[in-house]
């Protein structure tokens, strides 16, 4: 905890009994802000000192007559809290008290509304975070900056510290008023508008350009359809209702230059309108740099990164910078994750200088990972080098060259069909073949492509969610129809095509290898949710086998066989050791 920290901690002690809640920090801040302007003016009038004794209601009655005070902006909501708390519980002679240590005039309360909700960062950011964004873009003074969505403030007041020229713009401007207010320093509007929705910085019919932006946008918000078709501004290239999306087209409609702007991780891998967006981004040389930021970092279930873009200027690589090292993260008090060093990673993004845990990445290579953004994919940690050596020294060949790549079919519970059995994780061993389907279910055969569905002898599984990378081969099936079997929900298949002939039992053994399964993990995309992508297995790497090696891989499986069942007959022998014992009769 900094000393900044430290002094607002004191501040709303005495409101700590009744809820130290937004608005009535919101009064704590009127107060320091009143305080500040009366010793900048010590012959102005009304005066904070005079309000003592009087109920909340009427100082904050008061204080909005306050002509130097007007862009603190006070809502309904702080008015009410005024009335309800009626009596100061102690707030003024605290910030008196502080003001007479000396504590609040060098007191820097840009992340005032975080440190209220340190536990879930619900209105504010990550301090180290609002640091790096402000960094990446390192704002000029004079220069214009385009802040959208920074309802606490604190990008903003970091940049107007700078002399920047700020223009903020969303829905609820007061809290970040606050905020801006106690900085001291001019340079700065609000403008309560929805960014997306009905964006309010316009100049002669057309959306204002800036030089910079840099965001936060809220994760998870869809937008109504129609908004797409019928925007003035024509932003949106994708027909799409995905907030990411469209949040980030008005970004890059509003600047001529750089943003920086943190994403939801799914935006680097999703497909569909996410996909199609990074094509269009990779291809116009948009995207500067990709930073993957640790987990926890803000809060949330989902794991985030950030992006700089650059509408101006196309940058002819990208690059990719790995934040989630401990290098750059700590776990501070609380267990909050916090960035460490924001200005040296902020550095390694603008400049080309060299460190293990970044690279530059031509286009063509995104390009052939189908546009995968993910920094994971390309920074590669020690056992991944070693995969990539050993594949050198291997002939190579796609996956889907040989296999043809089925996906267990997606349905919910049904109550009409023919009794089948679906295989589960649970049921795919880890040598030897798959011997049994444990999940009872109904399936309808007139479904299209009914019988691709039903597992033949050799086919392949290979988990792609859940237990990713898991792999398995059926030896001896029943016959599609009643009674047959299923992959779960959570495999694809992998069967043989008539014309290859690469042996299913190779490729089981292949991917479970260790340098099978590495294979596999580096095209893994999401962390809250791992999953393998359809795309990424059908370009999967497999090494071509000569007949000597393919007649030692099965000589070797079938040996697995053998003492597959030998275990199996060693388990019903010790079950039957005191079947006997105390049998219900």
């Amino acid at each position: 905890m900094d000393i900044n920290e430290e002094i607002f901690r004191k501040l709303i002690e005495p409101a700590r009994a009744l809820g130290a809640d937004a608005e009535t920090v919101a009064l704590t801040l009127m107060l320091v802000a009143w305080q500040q302007r009366d010793a900048g003016a010590p012959d102005a009038s009304p005066r904070l000192q005079d309000q003592q004794g009087k109920e909340l209601s009427e100082a904050l009655a008061t204080f909005e007559k306050v002509p130097e005070m007007s862009s603190f902006e006070i809502n309904d909501g702080v008015r009410q809290r005024a009335k309800r708390l009626r009596k100061d519980p102690g707030l003024l002679d605290r910030v008196t008290d502080l003001y007479v240590q000396g504590l609040l005039s060098a007191w820097i309360a840009d992340d005032t509304y975080a440190w209220l909700n340190n536990q879930d960062w619900a209105l504010g950011l990550p301090p180290s975070l609002a640091d790096l964004l402000i960094e990446l873009i390192a704002p000029e003074p004079n220069s214009e900056l385009y802040i959208p969505w920074d309802y606490s403030g604190q990008l903003a007041a970091r940049a107007v510290r700078r002399n920047a020229r700020v223009a903020l713009e969303m829905p609820i401007t007061n809290f970040a008023s606050h905020v801006l207010t106690l900085t001291g320093k001019g340079g700065w509007r609000l403008h309560a508008s929805d960014p997306v929705r009905s964006p309010g910085l316009e100049k002669e019919g057309r959306l204002k350009p800036f030089q910079a932006a840099v965001a936060v946008p809220p994760m998870g918000i869809r937008y109504d359809k129609e908004l797409v078709g019928r925007d003035p501004f024509d932003r949106f290239v994708e027909r799409t209702n995905a907030g990411n999306i469209l949040q980030l087209r008005h970004l890059m409609a509003q600047t001529t230059g750089r943003i920086a702007v943190v994403v939801p991780n799914t935006v680097l891998f999703s497909v569909g309108a996410e996909r199609s967006f990074r094509q269009s981004l990779v291809e116009q040389g948009l995207i500067e740099t990709v930073i993957a930021l640790p987990n926890g970092l803000m809060e949330l279930a989902i794991p985030v990164a950030l992006l700089i873009l650059n509408t101006e200027k196309p940058s002819r690589r990208i690059r990719f910078i790995d934040a989630t090292s401990d290098e750059f993260q700590v776990t501070a008090d609380k267990r909050r994750v916090v960035l460490r060093y924001p200005d040296a990673l902020a550095q390694l993004a603008r400049s080309s200088t060299s460190h293990p845990r970044v690279i530059d990445i031509q286009p063509a290579q995104v390009r052939e990972h189908d546009y995968n953004l993910e920094a994971g994919r390309y920074l590669l940690g020690n056992v991944a080098q070693q995969q990539a050596r050993s594949l050198q020294n291997l002939p190579l060949g796609k996956l889907s060259e040989h296999f043809e790549i089925i996906r267990a079919r997606q349905h919910a519970t049904s109550t009409s069909g023919v009794p089948v059995r679906e295989i589960q994780a649970a049921d795919v061993p880890d040598y030897g073949a798959t011997l049994s389907a444990s999940k009872e279910s109904l399936f309808d055969l007139n479904s299209p492509r009914a019988e691709a569905y039903f597992l033949r002898p050799q086919d392949v599984l290979l988990a792609i969610k859940g237990s990713v990378g898991k792999v398995g081969i059926v030896f001896d099936a029943p016959e599609a129809g009643e009674g047959g079997w299923l992959a779960g929900q959570s495999f694809v298949v992998l069967r043989a095509k008539e014309n290859t002939h690469y042996s299913p039992v190779a490729l089981l053994l292949f991917l479970r290898s260790a340098l099978g399964q590495t294979l596999l993990k580096s095209q893994v995309v999401g962390a809250s949710m791992p999953t393998l992508q359809l795309a990424s297995i059908k370009d999967l790497s497999i090494p071509q086998l000569g007949q000597d090696e393919l007649n030692t891989i099965t000589s070797v499986f079938q040996k697995e066989i053998e003492i597959q069942r030998e275990i199996h007959a060693l388990y019903e022998q010790q079950a039957q050791l005191s079947a006997d014992i105390w049998m219900l009769t």
